[in-house]
């Protein structure tokens, strides 16, 4: 696992240092963020980053970690840029504890028009939590930009939950995220005391 995030931060700073050399590299692009879902019963720290680059208009590379208490995982794949949305299909590793490593898959579609941004993620693994799709993961959300400093709207993911979310930009530094998720992600039920904050870069 060491060795994975080590290869990782080793790409991750190459194409940072690199995204104003020529038009192809530029392509390039990369996030870090860290963020805690916080509720009456828990913190849970999750620490994250991915890359993508494009070799043309329409194909790309993308890669993407993301580790927490006792999770891992890490994919990689293929993009495909359909003028007005993304498309990724990615394959990859998940380890639970100091063991169980399995096979990860997630897809992801995009889309990134003026004034609105709809990002959708569903992973499936071999492990899952409980219910009748135990294998899937999922993370939905529909946003309005009215400004470059500026977007809200709805974020619905396992095992969060349901409900808003802002966030706030400060262009060529920094993001902050809040989502209020008072609706479980599963099950009618409410829960108000249960959030999500985050702070992320993007290169």
């Amino acid at each position: 696992m060491r060795k994975v995030i080590f290869l990782f931060v080793v790409a991750f700073l190459n194409a940072s240092a690199n995204a104003d050399e020529g038009k192809l590299v530029k392509a390039t692009s990369a996030f870090v963020e860290a963020e805690a879902e916080i509720s009456p019963h828990e913190v849970r720290p999750i620490i994250k980053g991915g890359m993508t680059h494009f070799f043309n208009y329409s194909i790309g590379f993308s890669a993407f970690l993301l580790g927490t208490n006792d999770w891992f995982q890490a994919y990689g794949g293929i993009v495909c840029n359909l003028r007005y949305f993304k498309i990724t299909i990615s394959a990859g590793i998940e380890q639970i504890g100091k063991g169980n490593v399995g096979p990860r898959m997630a897809v992801s579609v995009e889309t990134d028009v003026p004034y609105v941004h709809i990002y959708g993620l569903v992973e499936m693994s071999g492990s899952g939590e409980a219910g009748d799709y135990s294998r899937l993961w999922y993370d939905l959300n529909f946003l309005l930009k009215p400004s470059k400093y500026l977007s809200f709207g709805f974020k619905d993911r396992r095992s969060l939950g349901f409900g808003p979310q802002i966030q706030i930009t400060i262009p060529k530094f920094i993001g902050f995220s809040l989502v209020w998720a008072p609706v479980a992600a599963e099950k009618i039920e409410i829960d108000p005391l249960r959030f999500a904050v985050g702070v992320n870069k993007e290169f």
